[in-house]
């Protein structure tokens, strides 16, 4: 995507050239919009960027052709007082090639000739976006609406002309997508000037008042507002139509967009008033804000929409851009990375199922939204629709209807609406379909199936419905590591660039990017690289700041504007106390899905009614005017006469627009560090579903902030919910807080043990309980742990048949069993043994099972440790593509031939099939690291057998295996000595010096390594036994040279050297120089 059109005005410019007007009509376009009863009608200033004439100035041309000045004369007259079809009429009557020359002033050649950039900067290019399906009406004559629709993919079904009524009976009764040009078409095939309106005797013939199109079009125009675009609008004959064929409506008022000067917008109001016609008007010069204001609209209706506008506008400062900057639809700084996710996301398209779903996951900040933004935007050229559900999307979700093209849904904040799509999900993925249908679920935890509870809560509404497991496209989830340092490196450039302050070189970047590992450790998430970027663009010094010197900045960036403008219309009266409430005020709307502006309570923010009431406004119009209230949708339940009535209504809400960590931030500065205490935890908190939802968000994003704040423990662990709804909402809380603040574990377990013995038939109470059991088993003595695994059994024992608790039971288990030893340790496995028996087809207690069974086989003789090996053996067997499982077996089976090492050099048949099945593991799990390493170090030790072709196989296996996982420093160790051996095998000087410069080259890797250094010195050492004269003198003195520098590698060799001189006595001169 481009940078953008560069627009002189901006949306804010536009409302506030008719202050108040502007804003009321562009709310009322909004609405009735969004009710789908606007009609787009389309004038010649929507053409004019193509180059065609505005239509006054295309018949001064034709009458350029007539002979007779004087009637020329005459002409421009009548075209100057408006008298268009007359001027026409006397044209026409003058001058026989009027066609030929029309054809020419509107020739498609100007089409052909527009530039991308061109077609992407018009105000015409936003309807196929605003308008997909419906009629549009234009009295032009160019084919430039064809084209913009055609490029859309929104390609008309039929294009009518005034003297084809039936045809327009036909697309109105099959609901179909058409274009009525009311004038007519002029193209290269058109050769009958009777096919135009063009004159005064062709109107009247076309639209005669009893003719067939004057009784059709009504029928159009039943409960429809028209939205003129590029219209003059003065009272000629179109106008005289269309008050005729809207007559049936009166009172029904149409909306323009107008250029106007300023002195005669009150004039110009009251003329388009009396035509029935709201307009919006805009200053006579800044003919883009038609656009600005088309893409305004589409924004905050469709947002799907929106982001797939290849071009957007931006005015000149980009001070909207700027101030969604952080937003992942800003396009305020270009794309990088993620070229392996957005693979993987078009296998998960390409995949042969109609219906299936994935996820995304990863922290907040990751950059999950900003990934599927721009790879759905890519798959439009490839013929997908995307639809995006976030809080309002979710509004009628039961009800909402899909495209019927190949179609990609992402659905944000998932758990907050896990009610809606539980229901949804399983009934969209079973609808069939004749093309492919793929959801992406967007959450913050949960890496699969087995590990994300919330997919269990997709199944809330029948258990029994497998859907949701069957059609996920993989059981694991695509979850997003963290960004090279280059990536970021990159983003931070960007940003500071597109900020206006270019960052003046690499060195700069990579203290920035430090400062990003400081601040966010391992995660070193996007936000904050732009965040930190962002600091240094404003004249700060984030080098010097922590994480939470950062976020301040953010939030007090994203409430700068705001202020400001409530600044301006106080006029700086009260500014304190306004800006505390609007920070408040902001920070409750973060809490809440949706804050209604009617129910801001002016006990609560009495400053900002005070000042909405000296304003002469009204709450909504004062947080509009500041930009943080907006119209939106949401599905609303009434009782009319005993019924309940499900339907969508427009509110008027409060909405800080930037991403859910800032959001969370300012809740968590208000409350804690501005005392707002009630914004986190106000009376009845334990029932609120949007409370419980950000608490968990919270969790998740700050448990530092939380735990640093005493009173807010008291508060939350007091919390009794009425509803058994919430209280499973609250025990899921009580289990993340074991996760995320361990030192809060013990009382979140009693907490939840309360909860248990009062609801101990829920089973979802029993799940959370039992996890936070085992969470704190794991912190605990072994007297303590035993105490804790008997409640375990016990809830396992109330709930027999469930496998959710028996895995927690193992889990338990497991952690004491890791701290007995002996008797007891194999009496805990017995018990895991039973519990496996019983689970047979659970992975998980088959992992635990394992994991015991290796603990076990740790302190036992040969005899238990090859049983354990051998029931390891029948686990893998049984789950053949378990990773988990299969390592566990590779561990005991290369701990068995380690074992067989010790005992024996020349090893038997026992120890070659442990080799073989070590293989047989790496051949299956081949990106497996910890199974390779297993492997690999087997294959530096061989049975007495394994000599001369096999043993160079096996030296060349280790090779591969050390640069697939070069970052692997044991396997790197195994190769080095590897090596040492490989050169005492090899039989020329040229092989042997291969060798030596493989060791070095894994040297240069890993120089601190000493088991690595001395494996170097050993290989060179190899070399000089091929050596005579000058090449082994001097490979002598670089190997001195080289033992000098490390001296720890020194030790070993000297030890080495002292066993080969005792064996070889003769050599002792040779070699006088090594001994250092």
């Amino acid at each position: 995507m481009g940078a953008g059109t560069l627009a002189r005005i901006t949306f804010s410019e536009i409302m506030n050239f008719y202050p108040r007007h502007n804003q009321s009509v562009y709310d009322d376009l909004k609405k009735a919009y969004q009710g789908g009863n606007v009609l787009p009608f389309v004038g010649a200033g929507l053409s004019v960027f193509c180059g065609y004439q505005s239509w006054p100035n295309v018949l001064r041309e034709l009458a350029k052709f007539l002979y007779d000045g004087d009637r020329r004369i005459e002409i421009e007259k009548k075209i100057a007082a408006g008298e268009l079809l007359e001027a026409a009429q006397e044209i026409q009557d003058a001058y026989p090639r009027i066609l030929t020359e029309l054809q020419k002033i509107i020739s498609y050649e100007k089409i052909e000739k527009c530039g991308e950039e061109t077609w992407y900067a018009s105000a015409a290019y936003s309807l196929p976006y605003l308008f997909p399906n419906s009629l549009v009406l234009t009295t032009n004559f160019d084919r430039v609406l064809e084209e913009v629709y055609g490029k859309c993919r929104h390609g008309f079904g039929n294009v009518i002309t005034p003297y084809e009524p039936a045809l327009l009976t036909q697309a109105r009764q099959n609901n179909s997508h058409c274009l009525f040009k009311l004038h007519g078409d002029i193209g290269p095939e058109v050769c009958d000037i009777a096919k135009l309106v063009f004159t005064r005797k062709q109107y009247d013939v076309a639209y005669a008042k009893d003719g067939a199109l004057m009784k059709e079009l009504p029928l159009w125009f039943q409960n429809k507002k028209l939205l003129f675009l590029g219209c003059s609008l003065a009272m000629d004959k179109t106008m005289e139509v269309l008050q005729q064929v809207t007559a049936d409506n009166p009172g029904l008022a149409h909306f323009a967009i107008l250029p106007c000067r300023s002195g005669d917008v009150e004039r110009r109001c009251t003329e388009m008033g009396k035509l029935g016609i709201s307009a919006i008007f805009y200053p006579e010069s800044c003919h883009e804000a038609v656009r600005v204001i088309l893409e305004r609209l589409l924004e905050e209706t469709n947002h799907a929409e929106y982001a797939e506008l290849e071009r957007r506008t931006r005015s000149c400062d980009q001070s909207v851009k700027t101030e969604r900057r952080f937003m992942y639809d800003a396009d305020f700084i270009s794309f990088v990375g993620r070229g392996e996710e957005q693979e993987l996301l078009t296998d998960f398209l390409q995949a042969p199922e109609k219906a299936a779903w994935w996820a995304v996951t990863g922290p907040g900040g990751m950059g999950k939204s900003r990934l599927l933004y721009e790879f759905t935007r890519k798959q439009k050229a490839e013929g997908w629709t995307t639809l995006w559900l976030k809080d309002r999307e979710y509004t009628d979700l039961a009800h909402r209807g899909l495209p019927v093209e190949p179609c990609i849904i992402v659905a944000d904040d998932v758990q907050a609406h896990i009610q809606e799509m539980g229901s949804w999900l399983p009934a969209v993925l079973k609808t069939p379909r004749s093309e492919k249908l793929r959801v992406i679920l967007m959450e913050r935890e949960g890496e699969g199936l087995g590990s994300a509870e919330w997919v269990e809560r997709l199944r809330a509404d029948d258990p029994y419905d497998d859907t949701v497991p069957d059609q996920c496209y993989d059981a694991e989830f695509l979850t997003l590591e963290p960004m090279s340092d280059e990536e970021l490196g990159e983003i931070m450039m960007d940003f500071a660039k597109t900020s206006g302050k270019p960052l003046s070189g690499k060195e700069h970047a990579e203290r920035l990017l430090q400062t990003l590992k400081n601040i966010d450790g391992e995660l070193r998430r996007p936000i904050y690289a732009m965040a930190i970027t962002d600091a240094w663009c404003a004249n700060e010094d984030p080098t010097r700041w922590n994480k939470e010197q950062v976020l301040e900045q953010l939030v007090k960036r994203e409430l700068k504007l705001s202020y400001e403008q409530l600044q301006k219309l106080s006029g700086g009266k009260g500014k304190e106390k306004l800006r505390a409430e609007l920070e408040n005020l902001l920070a409750e709307a973060c809490v809440h899905t949706v804050m209604p502006v009617e129910g801001i309570e002016k006990e609560r923010y009495p400053k900002l009614h005070e000042l909405a009431e000296t304003l002469d406004m009204t709450l909504s119009e004062l947080l509009r005017q500041i930009g943080v209230a907006h119209e939106i949708e949401v599905n609303a339940v009434r009782r009319v006469k005993g019924k309940t009535i499900e339907r969508t209504e427009d509110i008027e809400a409060v909405l800080l627009d930037c991403p859910d960590l800032i959001r969370e931030y300012l809740v968590l500065r208000q409350v804690f560090d501005r005392g707002s205490r009630e914004l986190l935890l106000p009376e009845d908190w334990e029932d609120r579903f949007d409370h419980m939802f950000f608490l968990g968000r919270v969790l998740i994003d700050y448990p530092e902030k939380l735990t640093e704040n005493g009173w807010f423990w008291e508060t939350f662990f007091e919390g009794k919910p009425k509803t058994r709804l919430f209280r499973r909402l609250y025990s899921d809380l009580l289990f993340g807080i074991t996760v995320k603040v361990p030192e809060m574990t013990e009382r979140a377990c009693a907490r939840l043990e309360e909860l248990y013995n009062s609801e101990n038939d829920d089973v979802e109470i029993a799940i959370e309980y039992a996890k936070g059991l085992v969470n704190l088993s794991a912190k605990q003595n072994i007297e303590e742990c035993a105490r804790t695994v008997e409640k375990l059994r016990l809830i396992h024992e109330r709930f027999k048949a469930n496998k959710e608790i028996a895995e927690e039971y193992g889990k338990g288990l497991f952690n004491i069993l890791v701290e007995q030893s002996g008797e007891a340790r194999a009496e805990c496995l017995e018990k895991l043994c039973i519990l496996y028996k019983k689970f047979v087809d659970s992975e998980e207690i088959a992992e635990i099972y394992g994991e015991g069974l290796i603990r076990l086989s740790i302190e036992q003789t040969e005899e238990i440790s090859a049983e354990c090996t051998e029931k390891l053996c029948i686990l893998h067997e049984r789950f053949v593509d378990n990773e988990k499982i299969a390592e566990m077996y590779g561990d005991c089976l290369f701990s068995l031939y380690a074992r067989d090492l010790e005992k024996s050099k020349e090893l038997g048949k026992v120890s070659t099939e442990r080799i073989k099945k070590l293989r047989l593991l790496q051949e299956k799990f081949t990106d497996n690291e910890e199974i390779a390493e297993v492997y690999g170090l087997s294959l530096l030790y061989l049975p007495g057998e394994e000599t001369g072709k096999a043993f160079f196989e096996n030296m060349e296996k280790l090779r591969m295996l050390h640069e697939q996982f070069a970052d692997n420093e044991t396997l790197a160790e195994a190769y080095a000595r590897g090596l040492v051996n490989l050169a005492l095998e090899q039989s020329s000087e040229r092989e042997i010096l291969k060798s030596v410069e493989q060791s070095k080259g894994v040297f240069a890797r890993y120089p601190q390594n000493t088991e690595i250094q001395r494996s170097y010195a050993k290989a060179q050492f190899n070399l000089t036994l091929k050596q005579e004269g000058e090449a082994l003198r001097q490979t002598v003195a670089r190997l001195r040279e080289y033992l000098v520098a490390h001296p720890e590698a020194n030790k070993g060799f000297q030890e080495a050297l002292d066993t080969y001189l005792g064996e070889h006595p003769e050599h002792t001169e040779r070699y006088s120089e090594l001994r250092v």
